[in-house]
């Protein structure tokens, strides 16, 4: 898809690294050791022995969920599916997450990717609908500060939640509301370079070329901006490269691309670039040197397949 999903898959990752259980019924639930060593599986990334242990602790104790149905084992599986990219069973588990009486916004919003993942469109608006109005609400529970003040980020939390909310409406070809979503975003949290990219390339691909070059100018600035705090941040640099692309940098583009290639950029960050730049090729003003760069993303993504094939 076109709009940016990265900041979504960070925001699931970090909420469990975050969550502190607090009620009496949850600290019951913490001390079930198969749904604690689950969780310290998750946090490894031994993804199948996560589900084991997932598996396992609602095995013993079907109640589970309900006991703790913010955090339960049937919405730590749906995360460890979606990750493994098996929609299905990601579907089945956060649908009983559901059923089990979640409140939690971050549940709605994962079931949002998951039914954009298996084209189911309209279904993924209603689910990112209500991932944001449970956010205001939403009682985020942490154990240690965050990056940011909280209230901030709950308001970056909300915005993401309206970028996933554009990416169904732009799948339903649906372009107003799409770019209302995204101005819904940056209204939530100005900083937040998602939406910020998504509108510059609207504007681009509708051949509204003076807005495009305001808006990836801002996009250049908030991204140098969040470099000098995290140089790593590969997503911020993917948004900087295409940024400079536009607007006709083609070497700067190329230098922070090689730049996120030497950092470890994953296959899905990979394919979520080349699905921008593939939906700015059909802008009505061509983009210098926009085909050898999803041509260097073509390659690297064919690295992997043809070193596991030797």
């Amino acid at each position: 898809v076109v709009p940016s999903s990265g900041s979504q898959q960070v925001s699931i990752a970090h909420t469990l690294a975050w969550v502190i259980l607090t009620t009496d019924a949850e600290r019951r639930v913490l001390l079930n050791p198969e749904l604690a060593l689950g969780e310290v599986y998750m946090v490894q990334g031994r993804l199948d022995d996560a589900i084991q242990q997932f598996q396992e602790s609602l095995r013993v104790n079907p109640e589970l969920d309900a006991a703790a149905s913010e955090y339960g084992p049937s919405f730590r599986l749906a995360i460890c599916y979606f990750q493994k990219q098996e929609m299905l069973k990601a579907h089945s588990a956060v649908i009983r997450a559901v059923q089990a009486g979640s409140a939690n916004p971050f549940v709605y919003n994962l079931l949002g990717l998951i039914n954009l993942e298996l084209q189911r469109f309209n279904d993924a608006v209603q689910s990112f609908r209500e991932a944001i109005r449970l956010t205001p609400a939403w009682t985020f529970h942490i154990p240690l500060p965050p990056p940011m003040p909280l209230e901030e980020w709950r308001q970056l939390t909300l915005s993401n939640f309206y970028c996933g909310l554009g990416m169904a409406y732009y799948r339903l070809e649906k372009i107003e509301a799409y770019r209302e979503a995204n101005q819904e975003a940056i209204d939530a949290y100005p900083a937040n370079p998602t939406p910020l990219i998504n509108l510059a390339s609207l504007h681009k691909r509708l051949g509204n070329d003076a807005e495009a070059e305001q808006a990836f100018r801002d996009v250049v600035q908030r991204a140098q901006w969040q470099l000098d705090d995290d140089p790593r941040d590969n997503w911020t640099r993917c948004d900087l490269a295409q940024a400079y692309l536009v607007l006709g940098q083609p070497d700067a583009a190329f230098q922070h691309f090689a730049r996120v290639l030497d950092q470890g950029a994953e296959p899905g960050m990979l394919e979520t670039v080349r699905s921008g730049l593939a939906f700015l090729s059909e802008s009505p003003t061509p983009i210098q040197r926009l085909d050898a760069l999803i041509a260097r993303i073509d390659e690297a993504l064919a690295r992997p397949a043809q070193d596991a094939a030797l």
